[in-house]
């Protein structure tokens, strides 16, 4: 097994890509296992870019941080949640169907809403998210998952005019 500080993300302080890809195998074997769906959600920070080169890369690092935290926050402990891009994350919610997934969602986009409503950054956070679910039975690994969600996250910033 990878080292710890190998597999975590150093700036949000949770798993990096490394990192997911392990921990990502396990609990997708574990489903599989004890015949449990899963459900994976890509998220892509929007305007991220332009946050950047706006406001510079610390209020950048910040905005990053701060996505982290309230994915942190409204997802379980038991679920896989990893910065696996410059501003892409993923969640990998065991024992999760698409429906059970629609509250921790809900949830974070709460959260998010509550963040911009209340938080003096001179910034909004902003993000599209590809969701996919999978039963036991279904025969896809990691990168698989990843890229399905992609997917859905491309068609899903293609129906908001962002693709």
């Amino acid at each position: 097994m990878a080292n710890l500080n190998s597999t975590l993300d150093e700036l949000t302080q949770i798993s990096n890509r490394r990192g997911y890809r392990v921990l990502a195998d396990k609990v997708i074997q574990k489903c599989r296992f004890s015949t449990e769906p899963y459900t994976v959600a890509l998220f892509d920070l929007n305007n991220f870019k332009t946050i950047n080169d706006t406001f510079g890369h610390s209020v950048g690092d910040e905005a990053l941080r701060q996505f982290a935290k309230l994915l942190r926050a409204s997802f379980r402990d038991s679920d896989v949640i990893a910065r696996v891009g410059g501003d892409e994350f993923v969640v990998l919610m065991s024992g999760t169907t698409g429906n059970d997934s629609k509250f921790p969602m809900t949830r974070f986009n709460d959260k998010v809403a509550a963040f911009n409503r209340n938080h003096q950054a001179v910034y909004a956070l902003d993000y599209c998210v590809g969701v996919v679910c999978c039963t036991p039975l279904d025969n896809v690994d990691h990168d698989e998952l990843l890229e399905l969600a992609d997917k859905a996250l491309y068609l899903n910033k293609a129906s908001k005019g962002q693709g």
